[in-house]
């Protein structure tokens, strides 16, 4: 049986597949290997050579599957994909955020009366992004995270200032930026902060993580998380309404409209996913749950169904040994009068 063929569903497949891969028999590889080694000190090659020869010797004559194979000949089809970058965005407020201490040698290198002992971060990073290109000036914060990341090395020319000349399709692109699906072969390639640090524009858009507070729980937080997020802003502070509360910010038309629409680019039909996981959560202990592996949920069917079966009989094995003037009394329906046993 060639386990490659099938798909592995339990323990004990995948340590027959991963057994039977690396105890297979690899007998005319080694004797190549061996002869191209020998060949090599005949020849008196240098240790390069020998390596390459090796090597050769190693990807010629080594045994395939024929899945493998079919994979090798067909280049379209894939032996693994890179997902894309992973950034997490805390969107607590910001007495109740967590932020790195630098290292002690940085501590170290800072003048006495200095304050900057945090390591920069995202939003810090965010809110020192160059004034000077309309096209980053009107990314949201989970735009920013998505495309943008700090480019390390320091001797990197950028081309990050405002062209000359405005013409009528540079002008309509800033305007139409948020709505574009192509943003990300519109953006600047590096970027210089405020600060003077160097951000590089990745080719892959990120995925952007954070935390989403209750918005029935914690409508304040929950607002300014939507603000923080999907809302254009150069100071947080800016993010709090007429009332002092984040909930009359958002809920301006204008405010709302951007945030609405950024917001679908990066959570779409969030609305109707929230009502479902809240119907499942509501309804969880009602349901069985069954999962994609047809042979799993058999045998928890099967089980769950043993288990019932199995407390009946415990049920009635157990109303079998009552003695007769308290089954008696049982089945009167006085259930006051049975002893209590725990």
């Amino acid at each position: 049986m060639n386990f490659l063929s099938w798909p592995v569903f339990d323990h004990y497949k995948c340590i027959s597949y991963i057994c039977s891969y690396f105890t297979k028999d690899e007998t005319e590889c080694s004797q190549a290997i061996m002869n191209a080694a020998k060949e090599a000190k005949a020849g008196n090659m240098n240790i390069r050579d020998c390596l390459r020869k090796i090597g050769a010797a190693f990807l010629s004559t080594r045994e395939v599957s024929s899945q493998e194979c079919v994979y090798r000949c067909m280049p379209e089809l894939w032996l693994r994909k890179v997902f894309p970058k992973t950034v997490f965005v805390s969107t607590k407020l910001p007495q109740k955020r967590i932020r790195v201490a630098k290292s002690q040698p940085e501590l170290d290198a800072l003048h006495d009366d200095s304050t900057d002992i945090y390591k920069s971060n995202i939003i810090e990073r965010y809110s020192m992004r160059p004034n000077t290109i309309p096209s980053v000036e009107r990314l949201c914060l989970a735009e920013f995270a998505a495309y943008y990341y700090k480019e390390y090395k320091t001797n990197c020319t950028t081309n990050d200032a405002q062209l000359e000349i405005l013409t009528h399709d540079a002008t309509k692109l800033h305007v139409h930026l948020s709505t574009n699906a192509n943003l990300i072969s519109q953006l600047p390639p590096r970027i210089t902060l405020l600060n003077s640090k160097i951000m590089k524009c990745r080719k892959i858009k990120a995925v952007v993580r954070y935390h989403a507070p209750n918005k029935i729980k914690e409508p304040e937080n929950y607002f300014h998380h939507l603000l923080m997020l999907y809302y254009p802003w150069r100071s947080e502070g800016a993010l709090v309404g007429c009332e002092q509360a984040y909930a009359s910010k958002f809920y301006e038309p204008e405010v709302q409209a951007v945030v609405e629409q950024n917001r679908a680019m990066f959570e779409p039909n969030a609305d109707a996913i929230s009502e479902a996981l809240e119907a499942f959560r509501s309804n969880k202990g009602n349901s069985i749950v069954h999962s994609f592996d047809s042979l799993h949920d058999q045998e928890n069917e099967d089980l769950h169904l043993d288990m019932q079966s199995h407390c009946e009989s415990d049920e009635e094995s157990f109303k079998k040994q009552i003695p007769s003037h308290l089954a008696s009394k049982s089945n009167c329906g006085n259930t006051s009068t049975v002893p209590t046993i725990s």
